[in-house]
C-alpha cells in the first residue's frame, strides 16, 4: 500500500480502536450502574419494609397496652362501686341509728346481741 493511503486510513483505524474498547467500558458502565442502582432499589425495598415491620409491632404492642387498661380500668370501676355501696350502706346504717337513739329507743344493739344504753357509743366489731 503506498504511504499516503496509510496515511489517510490510519487515522480511522485509530479511531475505531480507540472508540471500541470505550464503547465497551461505557457498557460495561452502564451496566455497573444499572446493577448498583437495582441493588440500592431492594436495600431500599428491604428498609421500608422492615420499617413497616415495625410499625405493625409497635401498633400491636400499643394494641395490647389499651387491652390491658381497659381491662384494669373496668376491673377499678367495679371496685369503686363496691365502695361506694358499702359506703352508702354504711351511712345508712349510722342515719339508722342515730334515728333510734334520738326518737329515745331501748338503745342500739351492737353486732354481738347486747344492748347498748341510749347516748353510749357503740362500736361494732371490725372482722
Amino acid at each position: 500500500m503506498p504511504r499516503t493511503r496509510i496515511a489517510k486510513v490510519f487515522p480511522l483505524l485509530a479511531a475505531l480502536v480507540a472508540a471500541g474498547p470505550v464503547g465497551a467500558a461505557d457498557r460495561q458502565t452502564d451496566e455497573r450502574l444499572q446493577a448498583i442502582e437495582a441493588r440500592l432499589q431492594r436495600i431500599d425495598q428491604v428498609l421500608g419494609n422492615q420499617a413497616l415491620i415495625d410499625m405493625q409491632q409497635q401498633l400491636t404492642a400499643l394494641q395490647e397496652q389499651v387491652r390491658t387498661l381497659r381491662g384494669e380500668n373496668e376491673e377499678l370501676s367495679n371496685e369503686l362501686e363496691g365502695l361506694k355501696s358499702r359506703q352508702r350502706e354504711l351511712y345508712l346504717d349510722i342515719d339508722r341509728r342515730l334515728q333510734d337513739v334520738e326518737a329515745g329507743g331501748s338503745g342500739a344493739v351492737v353486732p354481738g346481741g347486747s344492748a347498748s344504753a341510749p347516748g353510749s357509743m357503740a362500736v361494732p366489731a371490725v372482722a
